[in-house]
């Protein structure tokens, strides 16, 4: 993870000694999120870019977190399709 305040980026990985990039796990976290009503964008193709306004509550931030890690457990457990990725630009 990086940044600095408000803005974040959280880098994916598929192994963390070699640090191969989890590309097509980003893109899915993302879609999935956007589908629960949570805009993240990606860039280097696993960096999950993290940037609320900076008039966010509490409850929205934790909100936005629960969002978070319930789509990147589906994503891990594939409960996002591949299908998405024809979707998705850039990735």
């Amino acid at each position: 993870m990086r940044g600095m305040g408000l803005l974040i980026g959280v880098d994916l990985v598929l192994d963390r000694k070699t640090r191969e990039r989890a590309r097509a796990l980003t893109a899915k976290v993302c879609w999935r999120c956007w589908e629960r009503g949570l805009f993240l964008t990606f860039f280097s193709g696993s960096v999950l870019r993290i940037c609320p306004p900076l008039v966010i509550t509490r409850a929205q931030a934790d909100r936005a977190l629960s969002i978070l890690d319930d789509s990147l457990a589906d994503a891990l457990a594939g409960r996002v399709p591949d299908s998405v990725l024809e979707r998705i630009q850039g990735w």
